[in-house]
């Protein structure tokens, strides 16, 4: 068996920032060391013996591959400035794509854009608008009303033009599944996870795997197949590399416990990603 290579990483918790907005774009003093924070703990996750951290300035040379949290131009221009070794990277346009919020809508959930503000849903609110890109449980906003989701609407939606829109649930718990796509198309999967997410700011705090029957049949059934058609679908666009699906139960307004299986898809590295993968983490990975 060959010695594996090591990897440098490059991981900026700020990449959504930057596709949202591009490399011009500072996160906020609060946002950046809320990121830098969170970014010792997914180092500590993701980094394997041998592993290095991308840091300024510093050449590394080809004996270290690349690896990005998410393969960002910003991320790219430093691979190049550390010398390393880049294996086949999805491109621009492509990671562009699959890591908005439109590319797999959760159920419910419509795109919203300049010309569709005059046809917003009948029934009744609240809503949840989020930009395209979010981070850190930032780029959402909830909305009572349609004159409140009309008025947020171009605070969101930014350059781009388009915002979602999805009914807001009362989230009762939170779960993720995780999953690999390598560049030959063969899918990976890892084991469900709960995810600890503070519910105001809908910020993570942590990730664990599930216990045996903390989800039902039918539950873990949903996940493992909104997983499958993530996974088609990346593969059909063209993209190869991590991602992860957020899921959740909830309460409706009659009160019954209900459960979404895709509330989001994450074409990157994730903060519990390590932690679903386990075992089944590739090697390339």
């Amino acid at each position: 068996m060959s010695a594996r290579t090591p990897c440098a990483w490059v991981i900026d918790l700020a990449a959504d920032e930057e596709l949202a907005f591009g490399q011009a774009r500072t996160p906020s003093r609060a946002l950046a060391e809320r990121l830098s924070a969170l970014r010792t703990q997914a180092a500590q996750a993701l980094l394997r013996e041998g592993d290095v951290l991308v840091e300024s300035q510093r050449f590394l040379g080809p004996m270290y591959q690349a690896r990005a949290w998410c393969p960002t131009a910003s991320a790219r221009a430093r691979f190049k400035q550390a010398g390393l070794t880049v294996p086949p990277q999805v491109s621009l346009d492509t990671l562009a794509k699959v890591t908005a919020r439109s590319f797999c809508l959760p159920d419910e959930a419509v795109i919203l854009t300049a010309d569709t503000l005059s046809a917003l849903p009948h029934t009744g609110g609240p809503w949840r608008l989020s930009r395209m890109h979010t981070v850190s449980g930032r780029g959402h906003a909830r909305c009572e009303t349609h004159e409140q989701i009309r008025s947020t609407f171009a605070r969101l939606a930014g350059a781009q033009g388009q915002a979602v829109l999805a009914p807001w649930h009362e989230v009762t718990e939170d779960f993720g599944l995780h999953g690999f796509v390598s560049y030959e198309g063969t899918v990976t999967l890892g084991e469900p996870t709960q995810q600890h997410i503070d519910r105001r700011s809908l910020a993570w705090l942590g990730t664990v795997r599930c216990a045996p029957g903390t989800l039902g049949p039918e539950e873990h059934l949903a996940l493992f197949e909104a997983a499958q058609r993530c996974a088609l679908k990346l593969t059909s666009a063209g993209y190869f590399g991590p991602f992860g699906l957020d899921a959740y139960r909830y309460r409706d307004p009659q009160g019954r416990t209900r459960f979404c299986a895709l509330g989001e898809l994450n074409a990157r590295y994730t903060m519990g990603w390590a932690v679903g993968m386990g075992a089944a983490r590739p090697a390339g990975a």
